[in-house]
């Protein structure tokens, strides 16, 4: 750890005393230059973020303050963020934060419109190489091709529809992200949505708040604006990890769907677009999360009164996911 990332780093953290460290070397990052950081702790990759840019006015106010705190700030963050410093969590986070920044340029920043850079929201930046940003299959979002094949099916009040295509560029009224506990942009479906939806989704997301580090826990859902998707609202579902079906995963999966979908209907929506949650980075076996997956659906869907009715489609990008959900809806409609 070098003395300029101790004074100049500033790395989100559920330390206390961290946190209040880096409050206090506020100024000094004011006067001289700093970069804010945080690391998605279950896969250990580090996102850059920028704050909204500020008037003349508040730059010149800001400064003015961090002149006047300047001392007493720098003396009390140094003791504070020390004390921190002792936990060896703290210290390998940082550690791995300046790994980062050291042997991997800033890269792949989020677009922004021309709107979004007059509203003074700027891109986050990822670090690290391009498997570590794309998920296990290096599925590549931006080559998608166009929709080959449909199938449609009725479960009570629920229409489902499986599709090949791309999920950024569904038209409907929920686009449902497959994302992390942290709510950080990460690889995959969730890099590939976030980076279409531009920067304005990152920053609601960090205005989410955290319980022990955590926005969002397994099998449950956080809603934010949908950026430049062409869909009202963004779903954020947190699938589980694939532990070997021993801990509680199904129930954790169906949970995601049907709080999903429950919300969705609760806010008047009509439709509701799901790419094959967990079976990316997280590794649950296709076939059963298919399965699981129709289920919850099929559990849901007397749930509904009258004018409840919603849309439910699958966006799936490989015709391994198009099989595998097709064979599942089949087997879950014969039975």
């Amino acid at each position: 750890m070098s003395v300029s990332a101790f004074f100049n780093t500033e790395i989100t953290s559920t330390s206390p005393l961290e946190n209040a460290g880096n409050f206090c070397l506020s100024p000094l990052r004011t006067l001289f230059g700093g970069r804010s950081f945080s690391v998605v702790s279950e896969n250990e990759k580090v996102i850059e973020w920028n704050p909204p840019k500020k008037s003349t006015l508040e730059k010149v106010i800001m400064i003015a303050v961090s002149i006047l705190l300047f001392i007493p700030a720098t003396i009390a963050g140094v003791i504070i963020k020390g004390l921190a410093f002792m936990s060896e969590e703290v210290r390998h986070r940082h550690n791995f934060v300046i790994e980062f920044t050291t042997n991997a340029p800033p890269r792949n920043p989020l677009p922004t419109s021309a709107s979004e850079e007059d509203d003074g929201v700027e891109p986050e930046y990822f670090f690290g190489s391009d498997d570590e940003l794309e998920s296990a299959e290096e599925v590549d979002y931006t080559r998608r091709g166009e929709i080959t094949q449909e199938i449609q099916q009725h479960f009570g009040r629920i229409k489902v529809v499986l599709k090949r295509g791309d999920i950024t560029k569904e038209r409907c009224d929920v686009i449902v992200n497959a994302a992390n506990k942290q709510l950080l942009a990460g690889g995959g479906v969730d890099h590939a949505i976030h980076s279409a939806a531009g920067p304005r989704v990152q920053q609601e997301c960090l205005q989410i708040p955290t319980a022990n580090g955590i926005r969002c826990p397994e099998g449950e859902v956080r809603d934010t604006g949908a950026g430049t998707l062409p869909a009202k609202r963004i779903f954020h579902t947190v699938g589980p990890r694939w532990a070997g079906g021993e801990a509680g995963e199904s129930s954790l999966l169906r949970n995601c769907y049907v709080n999903c979908i429950t919300k969705a209907v609760d806010m008047g929506f009509r439709s509701i677009a799901f790419p094959s949650i967990s079976t990316g980075i997280f590794r649950y076996p296709l076939e059963q999360a298919a399965k699981e997956a129709f289920k919850a659906i099929s559990d849901t869907a007397n749930d509904f009164g009258p004018g409840e009715n919603i849309e439910v489609r699958f966006i799936l990008f490989s015709k391994e996911d198009m099989d595998a959900y097709t064979s599942a809806l089949e087997n879950s409609v014969e039975r």
